[in-house]
């Protein structure tokens, strides 16, 4: 059925458009108005046959759904032109109730479709069914907002979509947005889309998507490659804003590794040390440093120490583990070892 909201906001319409106080019932009671002192005789209305019915001076207009009663429109009898505004307000809510059948029908389409819940032979029919486009370019975009921005979130995103994308809640933290693509480059979306929530809402949010498809029955595909986007980006690109499934690099190698290979890997870089053995400082400088290319100068003028200082540090933990962070090779292995601790950290979380 139609929010309350909805219901409100169209009953103020037309009790402002018409002069005349306007109310909206269900069997439950109370819906909405522009008055709070309505009441109503629900079996006097029920039992009468015609769908207009005079009780007590308050002329009520039924809406029906399928031959069943939904609401009732509520109005002054002794107002001008009351049986029409009546029968006008009841014409609008069935109108509304229509349309909100079909956007559910949609939402309930659109969250199978993504998880894979229709057979690909299905898709189209009941896209067409629908009037949902088919052949359309799309890309799944999934984002992570804080929970107490997800109304405000939601409002935007709502805002900033054309007519056929889909947006939707998964949780009150995350969001999906089904948008067809056009020639938009989709990076460039994900970027727009963090960029105006954070310019509207103050919100800042983690937008990860998937692959352009061509068909709409492969969004299922794009949907999943996003998912892994935003888990490897958890990970490896945490202060990242847009995370493409395209560029996930070493991280989407890392993320599919089997957890005992990982551990070994680990065990032989670290010389059976844990890298929490190393100290924040420590740690600090070897980000710094892989930041800076290996350039020791430079790391150092980042880190306002001296380079000295820095090149100690670095022989300090090739004393512990054996590898020389000055050359390319040594380097390339304590950076996939870093990132590997990073992912089994996320794995034991999980456990």
């Amino acid at each position: 059925m139609i929010s309350k909201e909805i219901l409100q906001k169209n009953i103020n319409q037309i009790s402002n458009i018409s002069g005349i106080d306007v109310a909206v019932f269900d069997s439950a009671g109370f819906v909405a108005s522009n008055d709070a002192e309505w009441t109503i005789p629900w079996s006097s209305i029920t039992e009468a046959e015609s769908t207009e019915v005079e009780v007590d001076g308050v002329l009520y207009n039924k809406v029906l759904v399928d031959g069943e009663l939904a609401y009732v429109v509520a109005s002054n009898a002794d107002a001008d032109n009351a049986s029409m505004v009546g029968r006008m307000a009841a014409l609008q809510l069935e109108s509304l109730i229509v349309n909100s059948e079909a956007e559910d029908e949609k939402r309930e389409f659109y969250k199978n479709l993504v998880l894979g819940n229709i057979f690909s032979a299905n898709v189209y029919k009941k896209a067409q069914n629908l009037n949902i486009s088919t052949e359309e370019p799309r890309c799944v975009y999934i984002i992570e907002i804080p929970a107490e921005s997800s109304v405000l979130a939601m409002d935007i995103l709502t805002n900033l979509c054309d007519d056929n994308d889909y947006v939707t809640f998964v949780d009150d933290q995350t969001i999906i947005l089904i948008k067809e693509m056009s020639n938009a480059d989709s990076e460039d979306v994900a970027e727009s889309i963090a960029d105006t929530l954070e310019a509207d809402g103050y919100i800042k949010a983690q937008v990860a998507f998937g692959t352009v498809v061509g068909e709409l029955k492969k969004v299922s595909s794009s949907y999943k490659e996003a998912q892994t986007a935003l888990e490897v980006g958890r990970i490896f690109a945490q202060n990242d804003r847009v995370i493409s499934y395209e560029n996930l690099g070493i991280g989407r190698l890392i993320y599919q590794l089997p957890v005992p290979l990982c551990e070994m890997f680990i065990r032989e870089v670290f010389k059976g040390k844990s890298p929490k053995d190393f100290n924040e400082e420590t740690l600090n400088t070897v980000e710094k440093f892989f930041e800076n290319n290996l350039n020791v100068s430079e790391a150092a003028r980042k880190l306002y120490i001296h380079r000295n200082t820095l090149v100690y540090r670095l022989d300090k933990i090739q004393e512990m583990t054996g590898l020389d962070l000055k050359v390319l090779d040594d380097a390339i292995t304590f950076k996939i070892g870093m990132m590997i601790v990073r992912y089994l950290e996320l794995v034991d979380e999980k456990e």
